[in-house]
């Protein structure tokens, strides 16, 4: 369904709305570009307030990859046995 006004036309978006605001999508980019070794599970932790929809370690790792910070990676261990 597409609705007219005098200048702007607005389109309804398919498919389900996003859980995830603009702030959180926000909050995540710059919780990666702190720490680019920081995983998607710790993300999840520092990022998480009480107000907002918890987002899954999927949603999160899709909008880095959007941004175009993909293959977030762990940190290294050597294990000296």
């Amino acid at each position: 369904m597409v609705m007219y006004s005098p200048t702007v036309v607005y389109h309804q978006s398919p498919g389900r709305p996003r859980t995830a605001s603009r702030a959180m999508n926000r909050n995540n980019l710059r919780a990666c570009r702190e720490d680019p070794r920081r995983t998607s599970t710790d993300i999840q932790v520092s990022v998480t307030s009480p107000n907002e929809p918890v987002l899954s370690r999927r949603t999160i790792r899709r909008r880095l990859q959007v941004a175009g910070l993909h293959g977030r990676r762990p940190v290294r261990n050597h294990s000296f046995v």
